[in-house]
């Protein structure tokens, strides 16, 4: 697509929906005031920068901003991956109609956008501000005007009593949530376009009411209509029906002349008429229309951050997560399904079912957690002790390489097929091979063996138990797998 094209269609864009590109020479004390209002607006919301963010230098603007455009683009994620792009609703509010993505599965005609832009819109109209919604919207309704090819609406003065005369009797709705007009406009839009029948089987529709006295339905349900040209026709009714009542809910003073004509496309030398592109519609003349446009393009109310959180690094946020996690999990104690393999909240009923205590384990998952910290707690013992050390040396010496392992937290080594040593005790070896961590290099303890074979002296002696105990504390030794000695034949 050439330069020209992606003008034409920026400036498109501006006819339709009252905006301004951002596109174009730059004005560098715009740049400093926007900065500055994005800056002001993530203090407020409670960002903070964490170390590694103020050493690249962002600022808190930045931040707000990175965290915009990846809300934006998280609206239109289907599966693992997050969209590159974000782009605009579209629909009911803004027609679907770009050429850039016409074409795309996913994006059919809808218009990109991104954090950067949808900050520099809220700064333009003042989003923040609860006093400025209601001058904000007539502000992009006139501009929207501008554009419109009717000699009647060339004048700014003529524009501007046209929007303060036709808004004169409008009010804008301080509703929230599922009582919003822009959750009703919206619910409308998709009933009007996702027409639905009648299920064809199924039992019919009969009202119930349950033990908790609430009077349910059902059977009876609906199906999507089937496609075709009858429900063709029942949408575009819908679609009619949507916008008169927008224009009904407008209060437009009787008598008033509504805006012809869009941008000019061509016209007809034998009859004289001119067709247009981009129509003014007069379902834009409702105000809360617009507003509730302008909501859903620029984001409404940004959620205040926690301080704390905020200044996390990734790695420090995934700490965080797993503590929290825990503590909820504390508080609702859940166990495995010996059935399912799913997990099930412990509760008297189930307690006596599965026969498990308040933690959720049974009896013999109770004697071994209890058995593991009463090792894992004589270990620290053991290893914070001056003498311990040295019972550390001779037990990882003498002892079973499981007992020893399991106790100062290491892990029991894994069998290899032929090489098992019963019991598995360090004196059935002839040789007990230890490797350096540092090095990766095997040390041999020769039993019997003088100082000059052994570096670290006779084994089971004082010396030599005190840096055995110390390598293994410090994980600068470990044992390595053991093999067999072959029988010579």
């Amino acid at each position: 697509m050439s330069l020209f094209e992606k003008i034409k269609i920026k400036l498109d864009e501006v006819k339709v929906t009252g905006d301004t590109p951002d596109s174009g020479p730059k004005d560098q004390s715009s740049d400093t005031l926007r900065q500055k209002y994005k800056d002001d607006l993530a203090k407020k919301k409670g960002y903070v920068l964490n170390p590694t963010e103020k050493k690249k230098g962002m600022r808190l603007g930045d931040k707000l901003q990175k965290d915009v455009d990846l809300g934006a683009r998280l609206q239109d994620k289907t599966g693992k991956r997050t969209p590159k792009q974000a782009y605009a609703q579209g629909q009911p509010f803004q027609p679907d109609d770009n050429p850039a993505t016409k074409f795309k599965r996913s994006n059919k005609g809808r218009y990109p956008t991104s954090g950067k832009s949808i900050l520099n819109k809220r700064f333009q109209y003042q989003s923040d501000i609860k006093s400025s919604e209601r001058e904000a919207v007539k502000s992009r309704l006139k501009t929207r005007l501008g554009y419109v090819s009717d000699p009647k609406f060339k004048d700014t003065g003529e524009i501007n009593k046209f929007v303060d005369n036709v808004t004169k009797n409008q009010k804008l709705s301080t509703s929230k949530g599922k009582d919003s007009t822009l959750f009703k406009t919206l619910k409308k839009y998709t009933t009007a376009t996702e027409p639905t029948v009648k299920g064809k089987y199924g039992k019919p529709a009969r009202m119930v009411r349950g033990k908790d006295g609430v009077l349910r339905q059902y059977g009876g349900g609906q199906v999507p209509m089937p496609s075709g040209k009858k429900r063709d026709a029942l949408i575009k009714k819908n679609l009619v029906k949507f916008d008169d009542d927008l224009v009904k809910g407008a209060n437009i003073p009787k008598g008033t002349y509504i805006p012809k004509g869009g941008v000019p496309a061509r016209s007809n030398i034998k009859t004289g008429k001119v067709t247009y592109t981009r129509p003014f519609e007069p379902k834009e003349l409702n105000l809360q229309y617009k507003a509730d446009k302008l909501k859903l393009d620029y984001g409404g109310r940004i959620a205040d951050r926690d301080p704390k959180v905020s200044g996390m690094t990734a790695a420090q946020k995934k700490r965080n997560t797993k503590k929290i996690k825990a503590a909820i999990d504390k508080k609702n104690v859940t166990f495995k399904s010996p059935y399912t393999g799913g997990q099930i909240p412990v509760t008297p009923e189930n307690m006596k079912k599965y026969k498990v205590n308040a933690q959720g384990f049974t009896k013999g998952q109770a004697a071994r957690k209890s058995f593991s910290k009463f090792m894992k707690g004589a270990g620290n013992i053991v290893t914070k002790s001056k003498y311990g050390k040295i019972a550390l040396g001779a037990l990882a010496v003498g002892g079973t390489v499981y007992g020893a392992s399991k106790l100062f937290g290491g892990k029991k080594p894994k069998a290899v097929t032929g090489t098992e040593i019963s019991g598995s005790r360090l004196r059935d070896l002839p040789t007990a091979t230890y490797m350096s961590s540092k090095t990766g290099k095997p040390i041999e303890y020769t039993y019997g063996a003088s100082k000059e074979k052994n570096p670290y002296g006779r084994i089971g002696s004082l010396e030599s138990s005190k840096k055995l105990a110390a390598g293994i504390k410090d994980k600068s030794l470990y044992l390595s797998k053991f093999k067999r000695p072959s029988k010579k034949t």
